[in-house]
């Protein structure tokens, strides 16, 4: 299934969670969407971080992303939490209260 980036926002999360008044069963699982490459440009304020790099004990860039991403349901449930199951990658590291793009 190939996205556009002209999709709303409510029809992609639609995709993710599919219909929610069906109950998944064994007969019918939850819809999944297949694996996908994806990228982000972000861009944020650093006042409220303490960095970007995921650091336990401190609110950084990567745990708010990964948060976000997994209420998408672009992130499984048991991926969750260890950004190495889903091949996480990045290309900046900031030291904490300073901005970035």
């Amino acid at each position: 299934m190939k996205r556009e980036a002209e999709n709303p926002l409510s029809t992609l999360e639609e995709e993710v969670k599919g219909n929610p008044t069906e109950t998944p069963t064994s007969e019918n699982p939850p819809a999944r969407l297949p694996k996908q490459r994806i990228a982000l440009l972000v861009g944020y304020n650093g006042s409220d971080f303490s960095g970007s790099q995921k650091n336990p004990g401190v609110r950084t860039v990567e745990e708010e992303l990964e948060k976000a991403l997994y209420r998408l349901g672009v992130i499984a449930e048991f991926n969750f939490g260890d950004l190495k199951k889903i091949g996480w990658n990045r290309a900046t590291r900031t030291d904490k209260r300073v901005h970035a793009l």
